[in-house]
């Protein structure tokens, strides 16, 4: 029910933008020449309808809120930028923190699994400096 009271209050980022301060710029450049747009805070619904078809079983709808605004890439991350981005900051993923690792493709069991031996940088597969990486961040402010 209140998944459905939320759903009329449609989000829109331009509307939202509104609210935040102006002296927070819409646009800024990483130190990597990378495009960040602000996502301002605001309620909205992640997830799909139980009716979406190829729809997972973990993709129940569900109401999140961001409190505060943040920053986010306008492009994709290549594996090349990336790897500038770790060198540059000494960045540590989680899969390189933990021992659990990270997944990757096992080609003994020929499909995805989560291993130590997992990372950005050892996926199971080759991949080069213009590969798109899976990785994903944000920026907060």
């Amino acid at each position: 029910m209140r998944i459905n009271c939320c759903r009329a209050q449609r989000f829109d980022p331009a509307e939202r933008l509104k609210n935040e301060p102006a002296q927070l710029p819409r646009q800024i450049e990483s130190s990597l020449g990378q495009q960040l747009n602000l996502i301002p805070r605001g309620r909205f619904i992640m997830g799909s309808p139980r009716t979406e078809p190829g729809r997972d079983g973990t993709e129940t709808e569900h109401v999140v809120e961001l409190t505060r605004p943040f920053y986010i890439g306008v492009h994709e991350v290549t594996v090349g930028q990336f790897r500038q981005f770790v060198a540059a900051t000494g960045y540590k993923t989680e899969a390189e923190q933990h021992y659990f690792g990270g997944h990757g493709y096992d080609q003994a069991a020929k499909e995805m699994v989560t291993d130590a031996r997992f990372n950005w940088q050892h996926t199971g597969f080759p991949q080069s400096d213009s590969h798109l990486s899976s990785t994903c961040r944000g920026t907060m402010r």
